[in-house]
Parts: structure tokens; sequence; C-alpha cells
């Protein structure tokens, strides 16, 4: 009796999974699977946050990543890091809406206000903190 609820099981396996995607053909990379992520509008919170829109496989964006990650290190609760990559439209509509072309960071203060942007790949260290720093120490 086992015997036979098992092999009447067995084709209701794979029953509701949708179709495997075709294999590109030898040689073809496939397009990477766009990045829809929604960018949700800046509310008044308990941390300043810095939110940042890099451009995929940028060295000096991956060197932007390590130093937002110290100041979150040194500043703990008190600050948010948000990253968007830029291929996603929502980042791009948060950037036309801040004014800025293809990347760039805007840091808010704790009522949600931007207090400070960047744009381009010549930021320092210390010029990030001093964004950091005027966010968390805004009224």
């Amino acid at each position: 009796m086992l015997l036979c609820v098992g092999l009447l099981a067995a084709p209701l396996a794979g029953c509701g999974e949708p179709p495997a995607a075709p294999a590109p053909p030898p040689g073809v990379t496939p397009e990477p699977e766009p990045d829809f992520t929604p960018v949700p509008r800046v509310l008044p919170s308990d941390a300043a946050l810095v939110r940042f829109v890099a451009i995929p496989g940028c060295v000096v964006c991956q060197q932007m990543d390590g130093m937002l990650a110290d100041l979150k290190t040194k500043h703990g609760a008190s600050l948010k890091i948000e990253r968007y990559d830029n291929t996603n439209p929502e980042a791009r509509k948060f950037l036309r809406e801040n004014k800025m072309s293809d990347h760039g960071m805007v840091a808010f203060d704790r009522a949600g206000r931007a207090v400070w942007k960047y744009e381009g790949h010549s930021l320092t260290r210390a010029a990030l903190e001093q964004g950091v720093n005027a966010a968390l120490s805004a009224k």
C-alpha cells in the first residue's frame, strides 16, 4: 500500500513550479536581473542617514563603500547607510530629484532634511566625515 501512495505522489512533485529559463547559447553572458528595490521617502528617524547611489563595478564607489562602513562602525546606531545601484530605476529617480547625474551621496539629518550632497569621484574621507557630522549635528 505504501508503495502505491509513493508512486502516485511522484508525478505531483514538480506541479506548480514555473519552467526553468532556457540556458543562454555558449559564449553569451546573460543580462543581470534589473534591481527594482524601492527607494523609500526619507522620514524623521532616530538616526541620520547617508544614501549612496553607486555605479556597479566602479572601483572608486567601492572605496566609498569602505569609508561609509568605517563611519557606520564609528557612529553605530546614530547613523544609517543605504546603498543602491544606479541601474535601479528608483535610485535614478532619487538622483534626478537631488540634481545628480549618475551616482552620488546625500546625507539627511534626523528630521529627514538633506543637509549635504556629493557627486563625483574625488571625495575625501575628511569631506565625507564633514557631511556625516552635518547630518548628525543638525537640529
